[in-house]
């Protein structure tokens, strides 16, 4: 069955409203209308059945006819770091992240980075990031979207690791073996990782 998602302050009531990417595959590609029942996510965990009572060009509104906890997502708090590479690999990382349970991913450029975009480009490739996530998280059946940060230097990566909690693993592009402990700080990290691969960019 195909479930929609939608922003939960667009759900928080009896009434639903979808955007108008939903809204047009609900419409054009799906042929439903008024008076369809279907399923929705609202990105927070609540599955909903929702009854369409409008189909417009700009968006979609419904009445929830029951909501519901799903407990499909992982008891893991999971944030993915990752070096923003070449091409659209990126994507396929969010997508393959988003399958896996991952909560969060956090684009960085560290001092390997190659693919440097120009500022103007790079609302345009969160836009793009996040709607890859939402696709993904849709066909594996999930009902929370991955938060999708804006790409940030790399020496940001300390605060993100620390509000991740106690776990952490980095690991490195040559130094294939996991270092834990990300949080204690760069210098003990640098002593501790002198000599190899992967190494993040330094302040």
């Amino acid at each position: 069955m195909t479930r929609f998602h939608v922003r939960a302050e667009s759900a928080a009531g009896e009434r639903v409203s979808f955007d108008a990417d939903e809204a047009h595959h609900l419409a054009r590609v799906l042929r439903l209308g008024p008076g369809d029942v279907v399923q929705a996510v609202d990105g927070h965990g609540h599955e909903l059945t929702v009854r369409v009572t409008e189909v417009g060009a700009h968006g979609a509104l419904g009445l929830v006819v029951s909501r519901t906890a799903r407990r499909t997502e992982s008891p893991l708090d999971l944030t993915l770091v990752q070096g923003i590479v070449k091409g659209d690999k990126l994507e396929s990382i969010i997508r393959m992240a988003t399958e896996l349970g991952v909560c969060r991913v956090a684009p960085v450029v560290t001092e390997r980075t190659i693919a440097r975009a120009a500022p103007a480009r790079w609302p345009h490739r969160l836009e793009r990031w996040r709607r890859v996530a939402k696709e993904a998280a849709k066909q594996s059946g999930r009902a929370v979207i991955p938060e999708i940060d804006a790409a940030a230097d790399a020496r940001r990566v300390d605060g993100v690791a620390a509000a991740a909690g106690p776990r952490r693993v980095l690991l490195g592009g040559r130094d294939k073996r996991p270092r834990r402990d990300l949080a204690r700080g760069r210098r003990r990290a640098g002593e501790r990782d002198r000599g190899t691969g992967g190494r993040l960019q330094r302040g």
